[in-house]
């Protein structure tokens, strides 16, 4: 679904006086899937940008007027994450929406203190399941506990509508595709030898070292093809990039 069939499907245009919505995200991979819809917000819906601070080291350049939430860190960093973002109060003044996406803590905060407040929550990422809520975590509680709470559910397929569809959810669910997709869809396309590796996530952190060897073997046994690893800043996985002798390992990107 091409990303300027979002206005129309969020309800929401310029000429609503006094509406505003706060488009929140709190990691990279969440300000990438959000920037299509900013592109095509611009000038036609007023929003404003709420950063809750997760990744960073990695997003070193967002819009100056972006709104910022402070993490305060306690023993347990989920805890902190939902105790930093209840009781703000001044993070919901002149909201009358509030867009999320995806499935992690912060997501899931900030929809329950939209909830609270009585104020509209829009799920960006709706209707992913595994119905393990131990797989993947704390993701999967979050995405079960945000879907009760939205008023729109933005799936990226239909399977995703229809995971809605079977818990009773049956108002506002709209198929809106992949909008990860939506920032290259005007990138012209070219074919090399090159293979971009990414390996990071917290479940894979136990086996990190089995990944990066046979990644390095991979790359050992095709040498006409160049494997490139931006490596991740966390420790679990950053202190195994010496393994990779046969990849090139580069810097996060921006």
């Amino acid at each position: 679904m091409r990303s300027d069939s979002y206005q129309g499907r969020v309800g929401y245009c310029k000429s609503d006086k006094n509406k505003m919505m706060l488009i929140c995200f709190g990691t990279r991979p969440e300000y990438i899937k959000i920037k299509p819809l900013l592109t095509v917000f611009k000038d036609n819906i007023d929003y404003a940008l709420l950063f809750t601070g997760q990744h960073t080291d990695l997003l070193k350049n967002l819009p100056e007027d972006t709104r910022r939430l402070k993490i305060i860190d306690g023993p347990n960093r989920l805890d902190s994450i939902v105790q930093s973002i209840l009781n703000q109060e001044e993070l919901f003044e002149d909201i009358t929406s509030v867009l999320v996406q995806g499935d992690t803590t912060s997501v899931f905060s900030l929809a329950l203190a939209a909830f609270h407040r009585q104020v509209k929550v829009i799920h960006l990422e709706a209707g992913l399941r595994t119905y393990d809520k131990w797989n993947p975590y704390p993701e999967e509680f979050n995405r079960q506990a945000v879907s009760r709470i939205a008023d729109i559910h933005l799936c990226p397929t239909e399977l995703s509508a229809e995971n809605l569809r079977r818990e009773g959810i049956v108002d506002n669910i709209f198929v809106s595709g992949n909008t990860v997709l939506d920032n290259i869809r005007d990138v012209s396309i070219k074919y090399e030898d090159i293979v971009v590796v990414t390996m990071h996530r917290r479940e894979n952190h136990h086996c990190i070292e089995e990944w990066f060897q046979e990644i390095n073997l991979l790359a050992e046994k095709n040498p006409s093809l160049q494997f490139i690893l931006p490596i991740h800043p966390n420790p679990n996985v950053y202190r195994h990039r010496e393994m990779l002798t046969n990849v090139k390992v580069v810097s996060p990107l921006e």
